[in-house]
């Protein structure tokens, strides 16, 4: 396998999960399969395999000094296309902590290659709400403040794909460990399978992606560079807005 991309002026290559930016190699972090265990749909497949790699994590590849000065953080993830048993590859899944006024760090990602589903659920008073949301190449999608969130690779190649985030706090992964995954399963076929842990799970399928997903013809890193004021509300969700073109 082999990507390159131009974001931000920055040269970025990929080649056999090696990722460089300018010619240089980036520290890469790998979620292995052993790591996934607690939040498997299908436990006994995972037997002999505990060492394959799922996802490849690239974090904090840009160093620029606005991204420093707004406490902004711009990574890179490679999943693999592979089945994990019944189940489609995913991310372990994780929260954000409050920010302000009861509300949590937001997140953006941008699919660069591949097909994305992008699982958000957020505690109810009884039960869970669940937005599962569709993306491809060229799609950017708005994690909100107060949603967990965890992405599978929906396609039959390499799922790339982009985030921009807070770089002032660490993600909470204890919520999705102690449910043993998140809220939905998503199986081979497109099949959809509930985690009798959460209770009722208040469900949305959505067609129409409404405030959760933008296009533009820029990269994310493209548009941060432009403009950087306006991905202030990735540290303060109060001013949150999708007005980014």
């Amino acid at each position: 396998m082999h990507y390159a991309y131009t974001l931000g002026g920055l040269r970025i290559s990929i080649s056999d999960y090696v990722l460089k930016v300018n010619g240089k190699e980036a520290k890469a972090s790998a979620r292995n399969a052993g790591e996934m265990e607690e939040v498997l749909y299908d436990r006994s497949w995972l037997k002999g395999k505990e060492a394959v790699p799922l996802y490849y994590m690239y974090r904090d590849i840009a160093d620029f000094e606005k991204l420093h000065e707004y406490k902004v953080r711009y990574d890179i993830t490679i999943m693999r296309p592979l089945r994990l048993g019944k189940e489609l590859n995913k991310t372990f899944g994780h929260y954000h902590p409050f920010a302000e006024k009861g509300l949590s760090y937001p997140e953006l990602y941008e699919v660069l290659d591949g097909e994305a589903i992008y699982l958000l659920q957020k505690p109810l008073r009884r039960g869970v709400e669940v937005v599962l949301i569709s993306a491809k190449k060229g799609d950017k999608v708005l994690i909100p403040p107060n949603y967990g969130h965890i992405t599978i690779n929906a396609g039959k190649k390499d799922l790339v794909m982009a985030n921009l985030v807070s770089s002032v706090f660490e993600s909470n992964y204890k919520p999705i460990l102690e449910k043993h995954g998140g809220a939905v399963y998503v199986l081979s076929g497109m099949l959809l399978a509930l985690n009798k842990n959460y209770g009722d799970v208040h469900m949305h399928v959505l067609s129409d992606h409404g405030d959760f997903v933008f296009k533009a013809g820029s990269s994310l890193l493209d548009l941060f560079v432009l403009n950087p004021r306006k991905f202030m509300f990735l540290n303060k969700p109060s001013l949150l807005h999708l007005n980014l073109k």
